[in-house]
């Protein structure tokens, strides 16, 4: 990943940790605890298990500087466990007003528009034409806030993580 995608994942990692600590009074990194590692951890290992079955098995995307071939970067893992965060994060801010049915689809919808508005502008990675279509890709970001909340929560961390913030 270059610099801008390095910068750019930890930009929207401090901001929505900081909108979700206004919002909720808490957040992954600043509401102590260790949830932020199981968060980290968890998050991490399903951007592992979706790079190798996406990008490898499926062949969805490739990124940019990969000069054409497929190949994990030493911050690719880690920028998965950070947008574990950012999604973390996003669906306590809308699910602390709405309800789940409808925090999972604004999640999905927020971060992917920054995400795949970003990437129009400075391509990180690139999508083979078959995943290219408007349907595949919102289907995709509502799969991946299904994953990196619900999933991430019952799965990995426990349903103490957001579910407190939503509630608390």
């Amino acid at each position: 990943m270059r610099i801008f995608g390095k910068v750019f994942v930890l930009g929207v990692t401090v901001g929505c940790e900081l909108l979700a600590w206004l919002v909720t009074g808490q957040s992954v990194f600043l509401s102590g605890g260790l949830t932020w590692i199981g968060v980290l951890a968890g998050s991490a290992l399903l951007g592992l298990v979706l790079e190798l079955t996406l990008q490898y098995g499926l062949d969805a995307w490739r990124y940019v500087n990969a000069a054409g071939r497929q190949r994990l970067h030493g911050w690719t893992i880690p920028a998965w466990a950070l947008f574990g965060v950012i999604m973390q994060d996003t669906f306590a801010v809308y699910a602390h007003w709405l309800p789940f049915a409808v925090a999972i689809p604004l999640t999905a919808w927020t971060q992917g528009f920054v995400f795949e508005t970003t990437n129009q502008y400075r391509p990180m990675w690139r999508y083979h034409d078959r995943y290219r279509k408007a349907f595949v890709l919102a289907a995709g970001w509502i799969g991946l806030a299904i994953v990196f909340t619900f999933g991430l929560n019952t799965l990995v961390v426990g349903m103490g993580t957001i579910w407190s913030w939503v509630n608390g």
